[in-house]
């Protein structure tokens, strides 16, 4: 079991659209209004899992394929265990764009999860952006050189998520799903039958 140890690189970056969403949500045009966070993000990270953020995966990988839109994959590896401190983390899914890692996804559960690891972050990388000028919100951001990382955490379905993502790629990931989203529905309106015209209703009354 594959466990974070503070000072060695590594990335964080749950299908479907929703993957793509969550990858490229890390990447804010600017800090949010009453951001705290500190002015460089420490030690960035250029890999995960011995996968370089950008570069091609190698074919002894171990990867395997969950899902894919269009030019997009994910993958996972089914026996990869990893822990931060003492959370067991849950899932771990690899986004990549022709053949190119651009966002990796972690998921834990409970808060005090939440809490342990957005300490090993703020430790490691530095105080985070909070996303909302809420100080409640549990939802940071480092936006690096070419690195962002985001940890947030939903109370209501008790799950966190620590995503990174690799800026370079952001940009087409995002022109992508967008394109594929709009081929998706033009199709599903093709496929659907047109509605049906209501019966006129008679107005004359037998005498």
């Amino acid at each position: 079991m594959k466990r974070f140890e503070p000072g060695k690189p590594f990335a964080f970056c749950a299908l479907g659209v929703a993957l793509v969403l969550a990858l490229t949500a890390c990447s804010p045009s600017s800090p949010p209004p009453g951001s705290q966070a500190e002015p460089t993000f420490k030690s960035e990270p250029n890999s995960f899992g011995g996968f370089l953020f950008g570069a091609p995966l190698p074919e002894d990988s171990e990867l395997v394929l969950l899902s894919e839109t269009g030019r997009i994959r994910y993958f996972n590896r089914p026996y990869e265990e990893f822990i931060i401190g003492e959370t067991v983390i849950r899932e771990i899914i690899y986004g990549v764009v022709d053949g190119q890692l651009f966002g990796v996804l972690l998921t834990f559960r409970t808060i005090a999860a939440y809490e342990e690891i957005k300490e090993i972050l703020f430790h490691e990388h530095g105080t985070g952006s909070r996303v909302a000028a809420d100080p409640t919100s549990m939802e940071y951001v480092w936006d690096g050189k070419d690195v962002t990382l985001r940890l947030s955490y939903d109370e209501t379905i008790r799950e966190g998520q620590i995503a990174f993502t690799y800026k370079p790629l952001s940009g087409l990931v995002e022109q992508l799903v967008k394109e594929f989203s709009e081929q998706q529905e033009k199709e599903a309106e093709a496929a659907s039958p047109p509605p049906e015209k209501p019966e006129a209703t008679r107005t004359d009354e037998p005498g």
